[in-house]
């Protein structure tokens, strides 16, 4: 009978951790990199290719070591596969349902000339080559992302100092440099993206402009429209609307009810049930702020605070084409989701799947999302080192 098993990256990466944490354990293993063969091989042209002979790993550096250089836990650290940041290249978005994650290329690395800087991809734009660089100029430690001008959307991982860089930095792998303060902002179980399966089509509650009144009979949560908007009542029912530009910009809330008679929604005021999309707006908006009504998302999952809308292509018969995160929320283990907004009694709809943070949240743990099983020993024999080594060997 055939049996089947797995050694997980989780499982080598323990391994990995455990050699790392030996260093340092109070009955510490000792470690040594040694220099050996004082006579020259036999060919100085062909040099022989190590195996795991007892002859090569006992015998001979028993007899042929000269000197060595004890490990210290500074001369050991975690390394992940290089890929550096290269434009036109399609990157692969961080998924938890990827089982082949750890072979994609999912972040990149960044030389920005006094620092190296790891970004992992969150969204790749619907899988489109990146064309603009993630630099960490433009984000924070406490960023749960950000987006560059492709689309892409990116997590700030952590740096790596140039002299970490020489020290350990190869052709093919680089060095993983935890960053405490991306680590202590992490949010576990945070949904930072939606990826788009389908857009599914006729998703016509999109409508863009200014208010004509703000203050209808004093009511914060009543506003009328241009007589532009859709004239039939409930029409923007459930959809979000959210301030552009100008007075109360940024704020999102949701229309629990539309008068198409008068062009007028009404927001939410129950903030039990609706959380960050209902209350008034603070500060109120005015009649010179632009707004966007869209069809907003819906989550279910067993966390908490998560709220998006989502954006309509309105050249490609009002396809959903994005997921705009509001509030990423915390706590989800699972989660599915849909687009609730009018589709015109079509039945098209699109479909959207929530990608849910690792362990801890992104950022928390580099070495383990980043898949970093593999390890590097990196010791310089310097001159004499100081006095212990003679020089003057022939």
């Amino acid at each position: 009978m055939a049996t089947y098993g797995l050694v997980t990256n989780n499982f080598k990466l323990f391994n990995a951790k455990q050699f790392k944490e030996s260093l340092t354990e109070p009955a510490n293993t000792i470690y040594y990199t040694f220099a050996s063969k004082s006579v020259p091989f036999a060919n100085s042209d062909t040099v022989i290719t190590p195996n795991n002979s007892v002859a090569q790993t006992y015998i001979d550096v028993a007899q042929e070591v000269l000197f060595g250089k004890r490990v210290s836990n500074s001369d050991v650290v975690l390394m992940v596969p290089r890929n550096d940041w290269t434009t036109n290249t399609i990157y692969t978005a961080y998924d938890q349902n990827d089982g082949n994650l750890f072979d994609e290329q999912f972040f990149v690395v960044v030389n920005e000339t006094t620092e190296y800087n790891v970004f992992k991809v969150l969204n790749n734009n619907r899988g489109i080559p990146s064309t603009q660089p993630p630099t960490k100029a433009d984000t924070a430690d406490d960023d749960h992302y950000y987006a560059t001008s492709d689309g892409y959307e990116w997590k700030y991982m952590y740096t790596i100092s140039t002299s970490n860089w020489s020290k350990f930095a190869t052709a093919d792998f680089i060095p993983v440099i935890p960053n405490s303060n991306v680590s202590g902002n992490a949010i576990a179980g945070s949904i930072d993206t939606v990826k788009v399966e389908s857009g599914g089509s006729n998703y016509d509650t999109t409508y863009s402009g200014n208010f004509i009144d703000v203050t209808v009979g004093g009511n914060n949560y009543l506003f009328d429209l241009a007589n532009t908007a859709s004239a039939n009542s409930d029409f923007y029912n459930g959809s979000v609307i959210k301030i552009v530009s100008g007075t109360g910009s940024g704020q999102t809330k949701r229309i629990v009810d539309y008068n198409g008679t008068f062009r007028r929604i009404e927001i939410a005021s129950n903030t039990t049930s609706l959380g960050t999309l209902a209350g008034p707006f603070s500060p109120k908006p005015d009649i010179s702020s632009q707004f966007e009504i869209t069809p907003s998302v819906q989550i279910y999952g067993d966390g908490q605070g998560f709220t998006a809308r989502a954006l309509v292509n309105t050249s490609s018969s009002n396809s959903i084409y994005k997921i705009e995160i509001l509030s990423s929320g915390n706590g989800y283990s699972y989660a599915t989701a849909n687009v609730s907004g009018n589709t015109g009694g079509v039945s098209n709809s699109a479909i959207i799947r929530p990608i849910i943070s690792p362990r801890g949240g992104h950022g928390y743990d580099a070495e383990a999302e980043l898949g970093a099983h593999h390890l590097c020993i990196s010791t310089t024999f310097s001159n004499g080192e100081s006095n212990t080594i003679t020089t003057k060997n022939d």
